[in-house]
Formats: C-alpha cells, sequence, structure tokens
C-alpha cells in the first residue's frame, strides 16, 4: 500500500494517501491483487481520511471502513471463490539455505521492489511478502514451522508497486542488475526454496457499483 499512512489516534482514525483499492484491502481483510472490478481511478485518486472509532483495534477498524466506503463511496461488492492458479512454496532439492532465528531477535520484515528481507519471522509472512509481490497467492508448503532470517533479492520484470527500490548505504535507491536473477531462481539459489503453480480455491472480491465523494 505504497504512499498511504494509518494513524489510530484517540477517539478515531486518520488515514493520509489512501486510494479507494488500499480502503478495501484494509476494510476487508485481504490482499489488494484479489479486488477485481471498478473503474481506473480507484487504483490512482488518493483520499485523507478522518473517522471516530471507539478504542481503535482491528475489528472495529475494518468495521468503521465498510461502514465509510458504503456511505461516502457508495461501495457495493461480493465474493465469488474458484479455482484459480496459486503458487505453493516448497522446499527445493538442495533444502533450506537460511538459518533460524535467535530467540531473542525481534520480528521485523521488510519488502522492496526487487528485495524482500526477515528477521525471526515464519515462512507464512515469506509467502504472503511474495504474493503481494507477485500478484498472486502463494501458499506455504514448506513444512518448516520455526522463525527465520533470510534476504531474498532478484531483479523484477517490471515494478510490482511495493515501496520503490530499497535504499543503498548511502540512501540512494540501489540500482538493480538488469541481468540479475529472476524472482524464481533467486529462491532457488539463495533461499532453496522452489514455487510450484498449482489450482487452488482463491477468493475475490468483485466490485458491483462505486462512486467518487462528493465535496464535505
Amino acid at each position: 500500500m505504497d504512499g498511504m499512512y494509518l494513524r489510530p489516534q484517540p477517539g478515531g482514525l486518520r488515514v493520509e494517501g489512501a486510494t479507494v483499492r488500499n480502503l478495501i484491502a484494509l476494510a476487508y481483510d485481504v490482499r489488494e491483487f484479489t479486488i477485481s472490478g471498478g473503474p481506473g481511478w480507484i487504483g490512482s485518486d488518493r483520499f485523507d481520511i478522518d473517522a471516530r472509532v471507539e478504542s481503535p483495534s482491528g475489528p472495529r477498524i475494518r468495521e468503521c471502513l465498510k461502514s465509510l466506503l458504503a456511505d461516502r463511496f457508495e461501495l457495493a461488492l461480493h465474493r465469488e471463490t474458484k479455482e484459480d492458479k496459486v503458487y505453493a512454496l516448497v522446499l527445493a532439492a538442495n533444502g533450506p539455505k537460511f538459518s533460524e532465528a535467535k530467540p531473542e531477535s525481534k520480528a521485523l520484515i521488510r519488502r522492496w521492489e526487487g528485495l524482500i528481507t526477515g528477521q525471526a519471522v515464519p515462512m507464512q509472512m515469506l509467502a504472503l511478502n511474495l504474493a503481494n509481490s507477485m500478484r498472486r497467492t502463494v501458499l506455504d508448503q514448506t513444512g518448516l514451522t520455526g522463525k527465520y532470517d533470510f534476504k531474498l533479492e532478484w531483479t523484477p520484470d517490471a515494478p510490482q508497486g511495493a515501496t520503490g527500490p530499497a535504499p543503498a548505504d548511502n540512501g540512494a535507491p540501489a540500482v538493480r542488475d538488469p541481468d540479475g536473477p529472476s524472482i524464481f531462481a533467486a529462491l532457488e539459489e539463495q533461499l532453496g526454496l522452489r514455487l510450484e503453480t498449482q489450482k487452488a480455491p482463491v477468493t475475490t472480491l468483485l466490485i458491483d457499483h462505486v462512486a467518487r465523494p462528493s465535496a464535505n
């Protein structure tokens, strides 16, 4: 959700620079690539929102955003589940090439365009971040149940809308090697993992109606 900021505050919630697609993903707790339909502006126009939420928490915030989307954007949608292509994250023949985290390590995962770094995180979080980068559901089928440290770096085919290129040591955007590995090759070479194409039930949110809000 590049460029969006969400700040719970006493008695309410402040959202800055959010697209309608961002808001739908937050409200319905889904990935943006599982949202279909609607005009192009739902992914480009950005809005600042102040909402009243008593005791802000995950479920309360989601319910508040659902109400806001229905009232201000006239949003109507429905869910549809069908068999679709997904990726399964599995162990490669040479096994994992990363280490289990130290017990005292704090969980942290970061995703940039062409780079995912993790500290003390489970494989499910790697699968989720791969899904966000590849815009397709990724299922964790590694069988690994611990928390791990890893770094995955690849050359994207095209910008994937993460958070821009990772910064270099001097703070400038890092330059990716155009001849660097694909995400598939990098996973096997750097982490000892593979992505296999499978079919599985995938739930999509289909937008039936949405409208730009009137001015306050």
